[in-house]
């Protein structure tokens, strides 16, 4: 459930508020984790070389072997790699995030959650982040936020390097809904 209010302050300057009722659901995580995880810049560097060098070494290796054993390079074995190397630039991707995901999955299923499936108030004023979990209430003024980030299905709003509210998009009624609360949190990151 979404709430927009809108009302004078003390001032009489109108302020906004956007208070979000919701579970945080498995999915929710885990697409938190994995939008984290493929905008990292150290798993990007980790993903590049994995797909890259260990082709390489596939190349070279038939070029390198023959001449320490003192044998003739044949092409056969350099065309069997190539191959190879080719298979792996192709296939590795899907394969590596694939992986990632179903290790987030077990994590999360592994560990003592506390209260991050559990009902939650997150409020998103003029004035900061509020949310309201089952064990207390976390407050955050927009100057702890870092950046805001979204994958296809939430919207994250940083306040450290692997720490964000997620505010799921299923939250919003539609896309117009969904781009003033945008423009209402870009207005106050940039400030």
């Amino acid at each position: 459930m979404i709430t927009e209010l809108e009302n004078e302050n003390k001032k009489g300057v109108k302020a906004t508020m956007y208070k979000f009722t919701y579970e945080l659901s498995k999915d929710d995580y885990i697409d938190f984790n994995m939008h984290h995880s493929r905008t990292s810049p150290s798993i990007r560097k980790t993903f590049i070389s994995l797909r890259f060098i260990i082709p390489i070494l596939f190349i070279i290796f038939p070029l390198v072997f023959p001449l320490l054993i003192k044998s003739e390079v044949e092409i056969a074995p350099i065309a069997i790699f190539v191959i190879i190397a080719m298979l792996w630039i192709l296939i590795y991707p899907k394969f590596f995030w694939k992986d990632m995901e179903k290790r987030i999955c077990k994590i999360v299923d592994e560990s003592d959650n506390g209260d991050l499936f559990k009902p939650r108030t997150v409020k998103i004023s003029d004035m900061g982040i509020e949310e309201m979990l089952y064990n207390g209430i976390n407050t955050r003024k927009w100057s702890a936020a870092t950046k805001m980030d979204e994958s296809a299905k939430s919207m994250f709003i940083y306040f450290s390097a692997v720490e964000a509210a997620i505010i799921p998009k299923r939250l919003f009624e539609d896309e117009n809904a969904l781009q003033k609360f945008r423009d209402f949190c870009k207005k106050h990151l940039s400030n």
